[in-house]
């Protein structure tokens, strides 16, 4: 596994969120609550109630490019329509949503195509993996490393670098459109699309709560 960034949002003040494996580092807005209480001792943003985001700018992700998140997520209530996860805009069109199309299913929107999957556990915490296979134009979607979605899905074109924020939307200023109402932790960006083995070995390593290493290579 190739991390190319690593957010793990376990800041308790400032306005950085930290890129702990490269210099990618996020700036925070809209006041999201920081050092809330994470997965298994670590912490959290909590972007309930707030319009909080973090920007991490552009240059880590074109339309060409294989790449993986992963994030774990705490829906707190999923009955909000249209809340963004992640939003990657310009040449790709790729975002991570809940209750996006009604229901409180989290769902991805690719390319102005919508795909729904199932809802989220609300009061607890979810590992949530996507990739995509700029080859195969492939979409896949894991949930605690259980696949929940395998989608043919062309996420755009082009070389302009994408933007990717955490807990709102970043296009026109993200107007219109809703952060979470949860947390996040331990937001990872991958260089290529994790196999299923890779996901699971990451989701036993996180789910015992080994989420860092010196090298800050998982």
């Amino acid at each position: 596994m190739v991390l190319k960034a690593y957010w793990p949002l376990d800041e308790e003040s400032g306005d950085t969120a930290y890129d702990v494996r490269g210099s990618n580092n996020g700036s925070i807005g809209n006041n999201p609550v920081l050092g809330a209480e994470g997965v298994l001792g670590t912490s959290s943003y909590d972007f309930s109630g707030n319009s909080g985001k973090v920007d991490v700018g552009k240059g880590l992700v074109s339309a060409s490019d294989n790449f993986t998140v992963c994030f774990w997520i705490y829906p707190t209530d999923n009955s909000v329509s249209d809340q963004r996860i992640f939003d990657m805009r310009g040449d790709v069109k790729f975002i991570p949503n809940i209750n996006r199309s009604g229901g409180g299913q989290l769902g991805v929107w690719i390319n102005g195509n919508e795909n729904q999957m199932q809802a989220l556990p609300e009061g607890q915490w979810s590992q949530i993996v996507c990739t995509y296979d700029s080859t195969n134009n492939n979409v896949s979607v894991y949930r605690n490393a259980s696949m929940l979605a395998a989608l043919d899905a062309d996420i755009g074109s082009g070389s302009e670098d994408a933007l990717m924020w955490s807990g709102n939307a970043n296009y026109d200023g993200g107007a219109g459109d809703t952060p979470i109402e949860g947390r996040l932790s331990q937001c990872r960006l991958y260089n290529h699309a994790l196999t299923q083995q890779e996901i699971q070995y990451l989701y036993q390593v996180g789910s015992r709560g080994l989420h860092t290493s010196d090298r800050r290579t998982l």
